[in-house]
């Protein structure tokens, strides 16, 4: 582990791999085997130190009811290999002090070289030893004489011990300070505020370990729970006072050196990395045995301060019941309350790759290969997600990390499935979209969905909560490529991006292999872009699909990201990228030409940048890249209408399935959308006309639509038998409907022959009150929105608070009846122009879109503008307009005159008070 250092744990791993094989048992058979022998080590230890047995027991029961100590035991790291070599060698040194046997000294110093080969914090148990020898030597006049040959050869055999793990540091010097340089108090980037400062802090911290606050890793410990709880805190504290008044005695002055010592790794540590139970586990039978003396002298003192029979048996019940009260807060904190946080086991001990490797081994087919995506810039070791995929998974396909660099996947992916008849893709979905970068399996531009869709079909996915599994049945020999022809192309977009290329087909079949797009189906496109400026915000990217009329039959929208996944507001100027996408259309959508549109916008503000083209065409909020033909579906499409029409056959060969309508409640001046879903029962040889009518119960006709289906750019005579068509109307109510309750009535004629009817369901108007009188209002204005709206003026508080919401009346005056619904918006802006806060809504409440207007109608219209806690105090100004939310194009303003003042009315400014 860590490159080549503390390599014991994995020596006797393997040792355990070759007798139970290589799972996951075993690797926490060890872990546990390991804390078993630590607690009956550190026994052994406190008998021969102290001298005393009951002193031994408490403190191994103190240890093996340490939350800690359970901790590290089932966790399956070298870290639990620290304590018991502490142990050993402190035995086997104590020993051979007694003793003075020569062989004494030979295991000891065998079993301290043997220690660094465990974990790096035992790096301070060699400082520990010679501590405590150069202390004894202080205090024993003869030490050194008695001792000195013997201890030399102790050292000399450690030194030994120790020389291959030093070789590998002599050829890999970075390898020895390499973490430790990482985590170190003078790493300045970790300490900004200096070494001196941090090793305060950190060891101000440490105190508090054992009593106060603990680890605040969810890895290691309950966030901030002690190493001991009240009880045994007390009897700790006593301990140390016991051993501080006896630490001239040889075994006490040992467990104060011990304890300060080993706990001297995390002191060195940045103080936001305090307290660190990995770097202090040393120390903790240290700790365990301090409370055991603390313990075992309360219960002393107390028989001989209550000699009688009543006090003892007391006494003892006490004692039982310290350790009751442990190991009760130990099992409900480590198996009720830290093994219930939700993100433990994905976050940190890789419980998604655990569910990827038994997802993999149940799905594996061995004529295809697995694809585990990761980052450009990473390698599959910077997971240590992936080392879980590679021991777990025991499928016959290979499995290979494949890095999402869009100028080499392409030929990577191509060698990696050479051979091989299916894809299996691991898609990852546990990531923040806005974060991708932060992460190393995240596909956020979807490249390699994108490239296998481009040349396959999907042919099942297997969804996971964290992961889905995407099978692409391959060719033994396909080229893949993101694209190969560009067609070029130029326009900017908010003068800072620059589209100059796009490319497009039909998936699953790879490039210039069909122009046409089955109905249904999903189109690839590829586009280039360049920065001529270095953009101002994240922009995201929507790609549409429209028809004639500018109804959207495919959307997709993503971030634009660049190849390392950084947002745009990242890139330099002149940098150079592309994105992909997979175009949806909807199912049954009418053969014909369709425009595929892209518009760039700002998530934030849903702004889109205005597209320049270099040929001179209209300034607009979207850019028509390319034209796309939509062909008949290879089968027909089973739909599922809001609403099924039983016995829909109108004619012999036409019958209507269904329909949608989304709008059952409507207000007057509306428009009411309807979508109609019709099968050819046979070839259709003649033109049919679909009218749609509004009426109301006496018969009155409110709204009339007389068209053919697919606005005629399809008509019936070329649809085909078993052929699917979705077909859209749309009718608007006069502003001034009546409110009540409407039917929706369809006539199918031929040539003004009525061939069929169907009464399609009802629609209810709403009431609504109008006004025609101008009210009073703080500030007047006659500003013109558009031709048809006019802002009379408004009242607005002229002191708002951060946090809190400013109100704003505003008055508008319907020109001329609408035939489209606008949003106002309403923004607070600094005076570097940032929005501080913002409403955008259809106006009126309740509402009464603009559509639903009529000329002369007054309309008093209120925000609550919500602003941030963090609004500095200050002046700010109020911006109002309305805008498109179908294009997010703002609409014009004029003054009275008809004067153009850009697409934003200034309101007065407004103080803003903390």
């Amino acid at each position: 582990s860590w490159g080549g250092i503390e390599p014991m744990y994995m020596y006797l791993l393997a040792g355990l791999f070759r007798l139970m094989g290589s799972t996951p048992l075993a690797i926490k058979l060890l872990s546990a085997l390991i804390g078993i022998a630590t607690i009956s080590l550190l026994h052994l230890l406190v008998r021969d130190l102290l001298n005393s047995r009951a002193t031994g027991l408490l403190a191994s029961a103190f240890l093996a009811l340490s939350f800690w100590h359970v901790s590290y035991s089932r966790l399956g790291w070298e870290i639990i290999l620290g304590p018991p070599f502490v142990l050993l060698t402190l035995y086997l040194l104590w020993r051979a002090l007694k003793t003075c046997r020569w062989r004494d000294f030979v295991w000891a110093g065998l079993t301290l070289g043997a220690s660094l080969y465990t974990y790096q914090a035992q790096r301070f148990l060699p400082i520990l030893i010679v501590g405590f020898l150069l202390y004894r030597g202080l205090l024993e006049k003869d030490f050194w004489r008695e001792y000195g040959a013997k201890v030399a050869l102790s050292l000399c055999l450690a030194l030994l011990v120790v020389v291959p793990l030093g070789w590998y540091f002599a050829m890999h010097p970075d390898a020895f300070l390499g973490r430790a340089g990482e985590v170190s108090i003078f790493n300045p980037e970790k300490n900004p505020r200096g070494p001196l400062y941090s090793l305060a802090a950190s060891a101000l911290k440490v105190l508090g370990t054992y009593n106060v606050r603990g680890d605040p890793l969810w890895r290691h410990n309950l966030p901030g729970r002690p190493a001991f709880d009240i009880l045994t805190s007390i009897f700790f504290l006593v301990g140390l006072a016991v051993s501080l008044t006896r630490w001239r005695e040889r075994s006490y002055s040992l467990l104060l050196l011990w304890l300060i010592i080993l706990t001297f790794p995390p002191i060195l540590t940045p103080p936001q990395d305090v307290p660190h139970f990995s770097r202090s586990i040393g120390a903790l039978p240290a700790a365990c045995i301090l409370a055991a003396i603390g313990l075992t002298t309360t219960w002393s003192w107390s028989r001989n301060r209550w000699p009688w029979a009543g006090a003892r048996a007391a006494a003892s019940a006490c004692l039982v019941g310290v350790l009751a009260v442990g190991a009760t807060l130990t099992a409900r904190d480590y198996f009720v309350v830290w093994a219930s946080y939700p993100e433990l086991r994905d976050h940190y001990f890789d419980g998604q790759f655990v569910d990827l490797a038994e997802a993999m081994n149940e799905l594996d087919q061995t004529d295809g290969a697995w694809i585990l995506p990761i980052n450009a810039l990473a390698s599959p070791h910077d997971e240590p997600g992936h080392h879980t995929v590679e021991f777990l998974y025991r499928g016959g396909a290979p499995f290979h990390f494949l890095r999402l660099d869009e100028y080499s996947v392409a030929n990577e992916l191509t060698r990696l499935t050479s051979g091989r008849d299916r894809v299996m893709l691991v898609d990852y979905k546990n990531y923040v979209l806005e974060e991708a970068y932060n992460y190393i399996d995240a596909d956020p531009k979807r490249l390699l969905p994108f490239v296998l869709s481009k040349y396959s079909s999907e042919a099942r996915r297997h969804e996971f909560e964290s992961f889905d599994i995407r099978v692409y049945p391959v060719s033994a020999n396909t080229s893949f490529a993101v694209a190969d022809s560009w067609r070029a192309t130029s326009a900017d977009f908010g003068a800072q991006i620059q589209l100059t290329g796009v490319s497009s087909g039909p998936t699953g079949k790879g490039e210039g292999q069909a122009e046409s797009l089955p109905s249904g189906d999903e189109a690839w496109v590829a586009l280039r872009w360049r920065t001529l400026t270095q953009p101002t915000a994240d922009y995201k990217i929507a790609v549409f699909l429209l028809d004639q009329r500018g109804r959207t039959v495919g959307q997709v929208d993503k971030p634009l990201l660049s190849n390392h996944l950084r947002p745009t507001s990242q890139w330099e100027p002149g940098q150079e990228e592309m994105d992909y996408y997979l175009l949806p259309s909807l199912p049954a959508t009418p053969p014909g030409v369709y425009d595929l549109q892209i518009v760039v916008y700002d998530p934030t503000t849903m702004r889109r940048l205005m597209a320049h083209s270099d040929d001179g065409g209209a300034v607009e909020d979207s850019f028509a890249a390319m034209e796309l033909l939509i062909e008949r579906a290879a089968s027909p499409p089973f739909m599922h209408p809001m609403y099924e029409v039983p016995g829909g056959e109108l004619t012999d060969d036409l019958s209507l399935l269904g329909y949608d309508l989304h709008q059952q409640t409507v207000n007057p001046g509306e428009r009411i959308e309807v979508a109609l879903y019709w099968e050819a029962l046979q070839d259709i040889g003649q033109d049919y006309f679909v009218e749609l009518e509004i009426g109301d119960v006496s018969g009155h006709s409110w709204a009339r639509e007389r068209s053919q289906p697919a606005y005629g750019t399809y008509p019936t005579r070329l649809w085909k038998r078993g052929e699917v068509v979705r077909d859209w109307h749309e009718l608007r109510l006069p502003a001034d409907t009546p409110a009540g309750q409407y039917s929706l009535h369809l006539v199918l004629d031929a040539e003004g022959e009525d061939l069929g009817e169907v009464q399609l369901g009802t629609i209810l108007v709403s009431g609504k009150f109008r006004s025609y009188e101008i009210p009073p209002m703080q500030q007047e204005l006659g500003w013109r929105v558009g031709s048809e709206v006019e802002l009379l003026g408004y009242d607005l508080e002229p002191h708002a608070k951060a946090g809190a919401a400013l109100q704003v009346t505003l008055y508008w005056r319907c020109l001329s009846e609408m035939s489209d619904s606008y949003t106002v918006f309403a923004h607070v802006l600094d005076s570097s122009n940032r929005i501080r806060g913002q409403v955008d809504r259809v106006p009126g409440v309740p509402e009464a879109p603009t559509t639903s207007w009529v000329q002369g109608e007054v309309i008093a219209d209120t925000y609550e503008i919500p602003l941030g806690a963090d609004v500095p105090p200050g002046e700010y100004a109020v911006e109002v307009g309305m805008y498109d939310p179908t294009t997010m194009a703002r609409r014009p303003v004029s003054n009275a005159r008809g004067e153009q003042h850009g697409d934003s009315i200034l309101l007065a400014t407004v103080k803003v008070e903390g």
